[in-house]
């Protein structure tokens, strides 16, 4: 790679990373950092305790549904800067940078216009705004660039190659479980080419995950990926079809697309491209249409529609391209398409199907295919304005929804920080315990700056102590299943945290961005990732009195 080429790799990865550096720790950010410091009490024993984050204590064997591998990475930041915010998302911009890499790489393999193709990828929301100290970027990541090594690799028959991205997919899996779905995806390649003795590099990622496995059984006695596997996986009420209704809706809010393939259609003069987008739209209109009993909303019907579009240009391109392996030659571009169609396909079968709840950082794994597909059909026919109007009002937009989720993230933190001025102002002695209900970044300052929090299990407030509710953090109903405390609380003040941008990524029924269910009836509006409001508060403090 030439020299240039490296500076605009690393100059867009510090773009997608240095002005977030600040970030509070927001949502599962707190549940990690307790794990990462268990690593530095222990490298042994990741999940050392117990943690309320379930409203009463539980293990963290229990509740940590992934592998270690990021706490093993921030461990010595942790270690030697402590809780800092700055050194913390300092250290997962490796992980960007990856990310970037493999994906200039594979554009360059699989596409003609790859600066295009890095461009539409690099700036989602998904990338941009995902980026806290979760586990979702470094396992895209570390999948994307194993891809790309392991690729590179094959067609050049380069043992060093195919041997880091071997490795390099090991740890995606490490990094997180879902990561395991790709590995028969990155050795397919190989088989669709016809290169079956590179199969043997495939013992790589099995003898990664054979240790971890190894190390499981020596400390705990079990392995934590079976256990994991045994939990239930979908909540009452949020199943498999709540997952598939929001899978169009979360695409066509991560890449704006959409009208380039209508135009790359159109231009071809495609009628068979171009009934599909339109079917594919009609279609995902109705069906999220009845089963929301017609309460989606415009928004939600908007994305659903331009995902479904963007999925059918790529599904049916993909498709005809990769026909032709029933020949008895393929050529290249057969293989090379229906390798990218089974890359998409895979995850977004796993994120309907296997996860609890449907969510952005669920859809990353799939990002880079989708892009690469899109791309290949879209860069011999739409110009330069065109993309150039998409990619601007996709970065627009990308920036404002991350600007919005660092205002919530820092309102938890500041608010904490005052909460005893807060609550002294609003007529409580100083000197009165403060308790708090909520985890997320909440969770992480208000137990920083000295509250208390309150367990369903007790002990419970004595008269004279405060306690502060955040609306919008998850809380599940702790104030109505203690009715007996309930009875015993006065309201005597609430604060609303107003923004100045119109977009909020968390919803009065929980984090839109981070966790989506598509609910039912049209009182019940489904929740979008980021939605376009103007007067609704970034979050709403109350502040209550034990009497």
């Amino acid at each position: 790679m030439r020299p240039f080429a490296w500076a605009g790799l690393l100059l867009l990865t510090a773009a997608l990373t240095l002005p977030f550096l600040g970030k509070a720790f927001h949502i599962d950010d707190t549940f990690y950092l307790r794990v990462t410091q268990n690593i530095v009490d222990d490298p042994r024993d990741p999940y050392a305790g117990e943690i309320d984050w379930w409203h009463r204590p539980r293990p963290i064997w229990e509740g940590d549904s992934n592998p270690p591998l990021l706490n093993y990475a921030l461990a010595p930041v942790l270690a030697h800067f402590g809780a800092s915010e700055v050194a913390l998302h300092a250290a997962m911009a490796p992980f960007v940078l990856a990310f970037v890499i493999g994906m200039w790489t594979l554009a360059r393999r699989f596409t003609t216009a790859p600066g295009w193709t890095l461009a539409f990828a690099a700036t989602s929301t998904g990338i941009v705004v995902s980026g806290n100290i979760m586990r979702d970027v470094p396992a895209a990541a570390l999948a994307t660039a194993a891809i790309a090594a392991f690729v590179t690799g094959s067609d050049r028959s380069n043992r060093r190659w195919l041997a880091t991205g071997s490795a390099l997919i090991g740890l995606a899996c490490l990094t997180k479980y879902s990561a395991l779905v790709l590995v028969p995806v990155m050795y397919l390649y190989a088989v669709l080419h016809g290169r079956f003795r590179q199969l043997a590099w495939a013992g790589v990622p099995a003898l990664t995950i054979g240790l971890w496995c190894l190390h499981n059984q020596w400390i705990y006695g079990e392995w934590h990926l079976v256990a994991q596997l045994g939990r239930a996986f979908n909540r009452p009420g949020h199943g498999w079809q709540d997952n598939v209704a929001a899978i169009a809706m979360v695409v066509g809010s991560l890449v704006y697309l959409a009208p380039a393939v209508v135009w790359g259609a159109a231009s071809r003069r495609d009628a068979t491209l171009l009934a599909g987008c339109t079917l594919a739209a009609i279609a995902a209109w109705a069906l999220v249409d009845a089963y929301t009993d017609g309460g989606a909303g415009l928004q939600f019907q908007l994305w659903n529609v331009s995902g479904a579009v963007l999925l059918a240009g790529c599904a049916i391109h993909g498709a005809r391209h990769a026909m032709s392996l029933d020949r008895d030659a393929p050529k290249e571009d057969s293989r090379d398409a229906a390798f990218l169609l089974a890359w998409l396909v895979v995850p977004l079968v796993f994120s309907s199907l296997s996860v609890p709840f449907q969510a952005v950082r669920h859809f990353l794994p799939a990002l880079p295919p989708l892009v690469l597909l899109a791309m290949r059909f879209i860069a011999p026919r739409a110009g330069t304005p065109l993309l150039a109007t998409l990619l601007i009002a996709q970065t627009l937009v990308t920036a404002a929804v991350a600007r919005v989720d660092a205002e919530t993230a820092a309102s938890y933190r500041a608010f904490a920080r005052d909460a005893r001025a807060r609550v002294h102002a609003a007529g409580i002695p100083a000197e009165s315990t403060i308790w708090f209900v909520g985890h997320w970044g909440w969770m992480h300052y208000a137990a920083e700056a000295g509250l208390r929090q309150l367990h369903l299990g007790g002990p419970m407030p004595a008269r004279g102590d405060a306690l502060i509710v955040p609306r919008y953090v998850d809380k599940g109903r702790v104030l109505p299943r203690l009715p007996a405390l309930r009875a015993r609380l006065a309201q005597v003040d609430e604060i609303a945290v107003p923004s100045a941008i119109p977009l909020r990524t968390v919803h009065p029924a929980g984090a839109g961005f981070y966790a989506l269910f598509t609910r039912r009836g049209p009182d019940r509006p489904s929740r979008v990732p980021y939605r376009f409001e103007r007067d609704a508060p970034l979050e709403i403090f109350e502040i209550w009195e034990v009497r």
